[in-house]
């Protein structure tokens, strides 16, 4: 796992990983994972759709006491994206009931080129030793970055 921010993929691509402003990650804080994907020589990496999404994250504490599986829109499930998403255009029946998904497209990923940049909100739950895991999708193949994170203990505010 690399520890200076950077891990290069199996293809030679070079994957970055941004944390907050300063670097340091807090717990008990929601904060932007971002990672950036480029070729070796620098330019973005033209990435695909994995499991109709531009990348998939887990973070696991070292002892074994938290993963997640992350998705760069948030941790909810793909039955809850589908439920909100049916919502916000509208499909429902008349008793106001949400017309299911067609969830065929899951099956096969989209063809479209995915965000060379991509974030995940999350929020870690304590202090400690992390491992980080992005798989993107690239020349048709899944490669991963991992990454080992140091994460701090929240600070509780006395005016709270």
């Amino acid at each position: 796992a690399s520890t200076d921010g950077s891990a290069r993929l199996a293809d030679g691509s070079i994957m970055r990983l941004q944390l907050a402003p300063d670097g340091r990650l807090r717990a008990g804080v929601e904060q932007t994972i971002r990672v950036s994907v480029t070729e070796a020589a620098g330019a973005p990496a033209r990435l695909e759709a994995y499991l109709g999404m531009p990348a998939h994250g887990v973070v696991t504490r070292l002892d074994g006491s938290v993963y997640v599986h992350l998705h760069p829109m948030g941790t909810i499930t793909m039955a809850a994206q589908d439920a909100f998403a049916t919502r916000d255009r509208g499909d429902t029946t008349n008793p106001g009931r949400l017309l299911p998904a067609d969830h065929s497209a899951h099956m096969q990923p989209r063809a479209d080129t995915m965000p060379s940049v991509i974030e995940f909100p999350y929020e870690f739950p304590r202090g400690g030793s992390y491992r980080l895991f992005i798989q993107v999708k690239k020349g048709g193949r899944v490669q991963t970055g991992a990454f080992a994170l140091t994460v701090a203990d929240s600070v509780v505010s006395r005016n709270e």
